[in-house]
């Protein structure tokens, strides 16, 4: 594969002109990039000071892999002590449409309940799902041409130290470089993202129409429709701020975006009781618009008045206009993988709404409730990723053999622990979704449809845990597959045949992706793991591989 050299300014280092295919090659590390870049940032908290500059000694620190003499008990360990971060971020993100469900619960009842959440499965599925799916494609350019960029650094400063200890001079000071080509990414991926929030502005400014054409029923289909043309306004910014979330992360700039997170899940609750009570239901949707809109401000702000966009942002430049193609050929499939499952469980969500009242507010429930027990094992999953990419990385396939079974038996202690705790809490998760009168209605549903949950969990997590395996692998391609046949081919028609056909009850919906997991997916993924992996043959990328440069 030929590669030719370019110079993004004249300070910008030198950025090799790669194919993108080279990054996606099933012998590397492919898409763990973007959770690598995460972790990365969390356990070397210290590797950039407050100028953005980086210390090469903190480098070399906070990125030392793991002896292959460690014990696996000392693995573990680490997924615990790093990943616990992690899962605070997905605990803090998942809530905010947790407090958007229990506060119109408790303010407005189950019809208006039943509505939103019909809605923030539509704005999941829309904004949320192709944002963050085409993104992904920022995940793999922007981490590596970072990561690049810092290793060109660490070779300038070792030369201008071997040239000093050879003349008997003292180190003379860098010209700073700069990394220009990352904001010009940034770029490209928002004309397509503006592009793609078109076409799902109109599913949400006609969400109403669309569910009462297929049967939905029209008190649902009012609350969510309402919800919905107010959250279209929010699409560009939910769009955007998965676009600034990879722009923070890849320069492992975490911090800002945990306290925006943690202040936005803080003043979430407040807005939405605030606006629902000025408002009534349209509140709700004007809330969540300014919330999300004051995140995206905030964060553009911050970047801004620090300096810190300085090093990767030199202005809107024509280039952004150029080689798209080659940024959505990496996008479309990150996206497919992200739509299989995400889409596969909010369409599920939908039919919901064909159900009773009490019904759909049951599973509605449940859904927030499954949501916390995932978040709950997100540092394990996410880390399973790092983990395991670092030590191929580092030419220590059969290390992360190990750390691969070493993850899925964390991750499985911790779904453990959730399970007890949503069976001993059971009685009283209900009461915090409604009002009192409507808990006696609700709380068997809910009941039997969590013995059906509590059992998914398990085999959740570990699909999830080894999709994480297999992005560390290499392998997301295959991952993908796996998923799309046990979500979509199995998984929702075997929930709509025992609901629509059968007449079995909202607890199909839950059936549907249990069996899709269960029988497809789980055989699957140990005999991937087991057998089909060749463990000792996995080789990190080369050199070359790096980046990808238009």
């Amino acid at each position: 594969m030929g590669s030719t050299s370019h110079v993004d300014s004249d300070n910008d280092v030198v950025i090799e002109n790669l194919s993108f295919n080279a990054n996606m090659w099933p012998g590397g590390r492919g898409a763990a990039a973007d959770l690598e870049s995460i972790a990365s940032a969390i356990v070397s908290t210290g590797r950039r000071s407050e100028g953005g500059a980086s210390s090469v000694a903190d480098d070399d620190e906070a990125t030392s892999g793991i002896s292959e003499r460690v014990s696996s008990i000392s693995i573990a360990k680490r997924f615990f002590f790093v990943g616990y971060p992690l899962t605070l971020s997905s605990l803090a993100q998942f809530s905010l449409n947790l407090m958007i469900i229990v506060v119109i619960g408790q303010l407005l009842g189950l019809e208006a309940m039943g509505g939103a959440s019909l809605a923030l499965g539509l704005v999941n599925a829309t904004g949320f799902a192709f944002g963050a799916g085409l993104c992904g494609a920022l995940e793999t350019v922007l981490s590596h041409s970072f990561g690049h960029f810092q290793q060109e650094e660490t070779k300038r400063l070792s030369r201008a130290k071997a040239e000093a200890a050879r003349t008997g001079s003292a180190v003379r000071p860098q010209e700073p470089h700069t990394l220009h080509i990352y904001g010009i990414y940034a770029q490209r991926m928002t004309i397509i993202l503006m592009v793609a929030a078109v076409p799902l502005g109109f599913v949400l400014c006609f969400a109403d129409a669309l569910l009462g054409a297929v049967g939905e029923s029209p008190s649902i289909v009012h609350y969510t429709g309402k919800w919905c043309r107010w959250a279209l306004f929010g699409i560009p910014a939910a769009m955007a701020f998965q676009l600034i979330q990879r722009y923070y992360s890849c320069q492992h700039l975490t911090k800002p975006l945990a306290v925006a997170l943690l202040f936005t899940s803080i003043s979430n609750p407040i807005l939405q009781i605030i606006f629902v009570k000025l408002f009534g239901f349209a509140g709700s949707p004007i809330a969540w618009l300014i919330m999300m809109t004051c995140t995206v401000a905030g964060l553009l702000f911050y970047i801004r008045y620090t300096g810190q966009d300085k090093l990767t942002w030199g202005g809107w430049d024509v280039r952004c206009t150029q080689n798209l193609g080659s940024l959505v050929n990496i996008a479309l499939p990150s996206m497919g993988m992200m739509l299989s499952e995400w889409v596969a469980i909010e369409v599920n969500a939908l039919a919901g709404g064909y159900g009773t009242t009490a019904e759909l507010g049951a599973y509605t429930v449940t859904l927030q409730v499954f949501g916390v027990m995932w978040a709950m094992c997100s540092g394990v999953t996410i880390l399973s990723c790092v983990f395991v990419g670092n030590a191929i990385g580092e030419g220590k396939p059969l290390l992360a053999r190990r750390i691969a079974f070493v993850a899925l038996v964390v991750v499985l202690c911790i779904a453990t622990v959730d399970v007890v705790l949503c069976f001993f809490l059971e009685s009283y998760i209900p009461s915090l979704f409604m009002k009192a009168d409507e808990i006696e209605a609700v709380s068997a549903i809910y009941r039997s449809l969590m013995r059906l949950v509590m059992p998914y969990h398990f085999f959740d997590v570990f699909q999830s845990t080894v999709m994480g395996i297999l992005r560390g692998c290499g392998l997301q391609k295959l991952g993908a597959v796996i998923i799309t046949v046990a979500f979509c081919v199995v998984g929702v028609p075997l929930s709509f045949l025992l609901f629509f056909y059968f007449k079995i009850g909202i607890k199909a919906l839950w059936i549907g992706p249990f069996v899709g997991v269960t029988a497809v997916g789980a055989p699957l993924y140990l005999y991937i793991l087991l057998r089909y992996i060749k463990w000792e043959d996995l080789k990190p990328q080369g050199e070359e591989a790096v980046i990808s440069e238009a």
